[in-house]
């Protein structure tokens, strides 16, 4: 029906824009030098009749019925083309939704095939890295007011992972754990492991970030050695188990969840700030992908940071 109103309203634009055109004559007009040339002359034809529907001439009731019609038509090919589950969310208002959905079970439902892999517990095992590395902000120039701000930020991103973490044990033994300044990071980003279901451990991976890196140099340091760590192992691992970037995608799920607890808690702002900090730092040990993320939030990030980036590669 919404279709046929909405090809019924082109076709009267059509109309009005034929019955809208002057009927040409000839006739004698005027001389020249030349001699007597025949002359087209323009004589507005006598107006017809319009149909109801022609847009210029239709009535606000009329007008408002179209415009109705064409609203009702983009509405119903929204509502009825995504899935049943989607449109459920899409009509639902925040406060309605479950407060598990700020939670991350330790053995959740697996959601349709289509939605693709969920994320679980040991998908998050990267905020270890976004801890450790953000502290030691190995993009930094070593001693800078901007490594010691970006340093700050990573203190205090650990000691708001007890409220934003999105499993329930890891903010228990993150908060026993954290005591402040460098070595609460340490034990904090310790506990990040420790909490996850697989418990993991250095011994776990191709190559991994641990303390003894924090006071090496970054670009033959361990830090470098560790850019792109794998999993030998990767049982346990949903969203992340397949993918040739484990810690760029570990990374991905971490912040996504934390960032959704945060902003439900009402901490969306401060988290932001703190982990774009780190990841201005160096966090994630991609060059391009610090430049980037630099240039896309350079309003937020302090001149500090900005003016103090030192070597990327």
């Amino acid at each position: 029906i919404f279709q046929g109103l909405a090809l019924d309203v082109y076709g009267c634009m059509l109309l009005e824009a034929k019955q809208d055109c002057v009927q040409v004559r000839s006739g004698t007009h005027g001389s020249l030098e030349f001699g007597d040339l025949e002359q087209p002359m323009m004589v507005a034809s006598t107006p017809k009749r319009r149909p109801w529907c022609s847009w210029s001439r239709a009535s606000f009731p009329q007008r408002s019925v179209i415009i109705i019609a064409l609203v009702g038509l983009i509405v119903s090919l929204v509502l009825f083309t995504i899935r049943p589950a989607a449109s459920k969310w899409f009509t639902t208002e925040d406060w309605q939704r479950p407060s598990t959905l700020l939670e991350l079970p330790a053995q959740p439902s697996a959601l349709p095939a289509a939605f693709g892999p969920e994320i679980k517990p040991d998908d998050l095992w990267a905020v270890h890295d976004l801890l450790l590395l953000g502290y030691k902000a190995p993009f930094m120039k070593e001693g800078s007011a901007g490594q010691r701000e970006v340093r700050a930020k990573a203190e205090e991103l650990a000691s708001l992972l007890p409220k934003i973490h999105p499993f329930e044990p890891c903010r228990q033994q993150i908060q026993a754990a954290y005591t402040g300044g460098r070595a609460g990071v340490i034990a904090a980003s310790q506990a990040s492991w420790a909490c996850l279901p697989r418990k993991f451990s250095p011994a776990m991976f191709t190559a991994a970030f641990t303390p003894e890196g924090l006071d090496q140099p970054t670009l033959t340091g361990l830090a470098d050695k560790a850019r792109n760590p794998k999993l030998l192992d990767t049982a346990g691992l949903s969203a992340c188990a397949a993918t040739e970037w484990p810690r760029t995608c570990s990374l991905w799920a971490s912040i996504h969840s934390m960032a959704y607890r945060a902003d439900a808690l009402g901490l969306g702002t401060q988290f932001r700030d703190l982990v774009l900090a780190v990841l201005a730092g160096g966090a994630t040990m991609c060059g391009g992908c610090t430049l980037h993320l630099r240039a896309l939030h350079e309003t937020v990030l302090s001149p500090a940071i900005l003016s103090d980036l030192g070597d990327l590669d």
